[in-house]
């Protein structure tokens, strides 16, 4: 039933992404990557709308992103889930628990990439400047 809430509150209003975000959430918990990585691709880089009740900031300046570095992994982007690892940590609003957890996520993405990926990103920053949406 929540999860049917969820989704019936973004069909509504799908500007709103905290039940977009609450769904990536949720199914990523539940290891179901691939749905939640939809989820968070849906929501990624959208702005945040101008209601005033309710709504989460940190849901879009970080939230849904921090899923997407996850996801993004699971489904076998390690090269984006890096990336956007890295927009993250370039964030000076990042809350210092999702910070220290975004470390660990980018290293552990970083050390799951092919040898020629590698190169520029074990430092900390992506090598190429693309969007770190990937394949959304």
């Amino acid at each position: 039933r929540g999860m049917d809430a969820l989704t019936n509150a973004w069909e509504v209003r799908p500007q709103r992404l905290e039940a977009c975000y609450e769904l990536a959430s949720r199914l990523r918990s539940m290891e179901r990557y691939h749905a939640a990585h939809a989820f968070a691709c849906a929501g990624l880089d959208r702005e945040m709308p101008q209601d005033w009740l309710f709504v989460q900031p940190w849901v879009y300046q970080w939230g849904m992103l921090f899923e997407y570095s996850i996801t993004a992994y699971w489904t076998g982007d390690a090269h984006n889930s890096v990336k956007a690892c890295d927009r993250l940590l370039g964030m000076r609003d990042l809350p210092g628990a999702y910070r220290d957890q975004t470390r660990v996520n980018r290293q552990f993405a970083a050390n799951h990439l092919p040898a020629w990926q590698q190169v520029g990103v074990t430092r900390g920053v992506a090598a190429d400047g693309e969007d770190s949406r990937g394949a959304c």
